[in-house]
């Protein structure tokens, strides 16, 4: 695990002007550049969500960001999760989602947490105590499994 990694949780008017650049400059490079997918990563939601970045120096290298929950959604989500292809391998995943867990519990208590996980990355989500839910379905042309973690 990466110890040099800065971990901070941001409302999105917390994230200035510099921070905002960085964290649509990484999620383009991510999902729209290395994945060939083009699609509007702006969707709007970004104003509601707490933005979880991990940084190493002025490096952001990792990201997600989280939904509490709502009269109709009775549970957290975690979106957008990310690692710096530069940083891959070493568990930062693994602590990015510790700290979105974290951070989930402190503030909304032992509810369920949802996401949407890439189909490639299910193994991923498993080890974390996620399980699939529904069907498969596509998302911007790649297979997609809603999944759902329950604290035990």
């Amino acid at each position: 695990m990466n110890t040099m990694t800065q971990w901070t949780v941001l409302p999105f008017a917390g994230l200035g002007a510099e921070l905002l650049y960085q964290v649509m400059k990484i999620r383009q490079k991510v999902f729209v550049v290395e994945q060939q997918c083009p699609y509007l990563d702006a969707d709007g939601q970004d104003f509601k969500a707490l933005h979880v970045l991990g940084r190493e120096g002025e490096a952001l290298v990792a990201y997600a960001r989280l939904f509490g929950p709502s009269p109709n959604a009775p549970f957290a989500a975690v979106g957008r999760v990310l690692v710096a292809q530069t940083y891959r391998g070493q568990k930062l995943a693994y602590r990015l989602m510790e700290v979105c867990h974290g951070e989930i519990r402190d503030r909304w208590g032992n509810i369920p947490v949802r996401l949407s996980a890439q189909q490639y990355l299910m193994g991923f989500y498993k080890k974390l105590g996620y399980e699939p839910i529904g069907n498969g379905y596509l998302e911007d042309n790649i297979p997609h499994w809603g999944m759902e973690r329950v604290w035990v």
